[in-house]
């Protein structure tokens, strides 16, 4: 039982207070300060991490994550230390006053200090994000956004380096800080979330075989909010589990009314890092298309190559192959505008690439990109995949693609994405064989 607390609580690899540990603590200092004190707060993101594993191994990667809390905590001095996320770590720590602008410097010196790792000597580029309360607030919740809004502008203006939160700094930080809360309402809520469905051609004969379910937000106040902006959102703030589990559990419901009508359509619903190495992904799926009756062949699971490429790949792999196992078919979302790398494309059990949109807009005039839409679709048919052309627009991108072996496409030539009951009607149309239908 005390394990079980301690790693409820507890990063497992550096022992470090976890976020819900580090959020207790923060709460605790903040009541105790005194009159006249003050506490500095940073959070700091070791850049490239991915890169650093790659290149040390995962053991390596492990001993340099180690070595770099310890001396963060020896940075401490009875403050406190905290580990919220694989590349980050939070910092506090009491001051009588003094420059806070010193404080960071003294970070960024002490651990920019060359780590010893085997034979080589490390050198760390780190972004920094850092506030003082009470001057920037007293309360835990708000001085840990006005971090990661430091923290983001940070990056945004090119890594290894360090800013301190002021509100000219992040001028929407409250603004996103109440967006996030109300996505928390909309996933609890009826209407404001739904699913809109883009149909999936031959790129043949135009006919549907597939959907891919897209996800939509309908703001009360703000209306239509782009995906672009909400899912970034749901990922700082610890959503993305919550608003992926209800796609999931939308996608098998509507699957099991277009089932009941007699339509026969496999919906492809996006998958996040963090729904597939979460425990249980497997069972909660099975147990969700056990409860509407839906067989695992008509659910098929995109995923990113950042997943794919993620440190823990091997159980990735083994969590995909007991998938596919099942009946779903896997397929690699956005191809060619991540890492690319083709390892994965060989060791892994994939069915499809969804070539990305960036490569198929300069179609057919611009070299470069009719280069790499060929090359891909030489190696997927080598490998035995398929390939789905993503944002096809124009006749002359898909003939292009036809007249080199592409066997399906997704994209305004055929159809925009539709709620499910434009979708049926859409489909019905081609059934008739009304192949020249176009959104407006």
């Amino acid at each position: 039982e005390q394990d079980l607390q301690r790693l409820g609580l507890e990063d497992a690899l550096t022992g470090l207070p976890n976020r819900r540990r580090l959020g207790d603590l923060l709460v605790s200092r903040l009541n105790g300060l005194r009159a006249g004190e003050a506490m500095d707060l940073a959070l700091i993101d070791i850049d490239a991490l991915k890169s650093i594993n790659d290149a040390l191994g995962a053991e390596g990667g492990d001993r340099l994550l180690q070595q770099f809390s310890q001396r963060l905590t020896a940075l401490a001095r009875g403050g406190v230390v905290g580990r919220i996320g694989g590349d980050e770590f939070v910092i506090l720590r009491s001051t009588a006053g003094g420059e806070h602008t010193a404080w960071v410097d003294e970070l960024r010196q002490v651990l920019t200090k060359p780590f010893e790792i085997g034979d080589q000597a490390l050198h760390l580029a780190l972004s920094i994000g850092s506030c003082r309360a009470p001057e920037d607030g007293v309360d835990a919740d708000v001085l840990m956004q006005r971090l990661e809004s430091a923290l983001y502008a940070a990056k945004r203006h090119g890594r290894n380096t360090d800013m301190r939160f002021q509100p000219a700094l992040d001028a929407g930080g409250d603004l996103q800080l109440g967006l996030a809360n109300d996505l928390r309402v909309a996933i609890e809520s009826q209407g404001q979330l739904q699913l809109h469905y883009q149909c999936q051609h031959d790129a043949s004969t135009g006919k549907v075989a597939s959907v891919e379910a897209l996800l939509r937000w309908k703001h009360p106040l703000r209306g239509a909010i782009s995906p672009a902006e909400f899912v970034p959102l749901a990922e700082r703030h610890g959503l993305m589990l919550r608003l992926g589990n209800w796609v999931l559990r939308e996608a098998v419901q509507q699957q099991a009314s277009w089932r009941r009508a007699g339509h026969r359509l496999c919906i492809w619903v996006n998958v996040s890092a963090l729904q597939l190495i979460q425990g249980g992904f497997e069972a909660s799926l099975a147990g969700l298309l056990m409860e509407y009756d839906v067989p695992a062949s008509s659910i098929g699971l995109e995923l990113t190559e950042s997943v794919l490429l993620d440190e823990r790949a091997g159980d990735v792999s083994r969590r995909l192959a007991a998938l596919r196992a099942r009946g779903h078919q896997i397929a690699v979302d956005d191809f060619g505008t991540g890492y690319s790398s083709l390892a994965y494309l060989k060791d892994l059990p994939v069915d499809k690439l969804k070539l990305d949109r960036a490569f198929i807009r300069s179609l057919p005039g611009e070299r470069a990109d009719a280069a790499i839409t060929m090359a891909v679709l030489a190696m997927a048919k080598g490998l035995g995949m398929e390939m789905i052309a993503e944002g096809v627009e124009t006749a002359e991108q898909r003939e292009y693609l036809v007249s080199n072996g592409c066997g399906w496409i997704q994209g305004f030539y055929f159809s925009r994405p539709a709620p499910a009951g434009e979708v049926i009607e859409r489909l019905n149309g081609y059934e008739a064989g009304n192949l020249a239908i176009k959104a407006a």
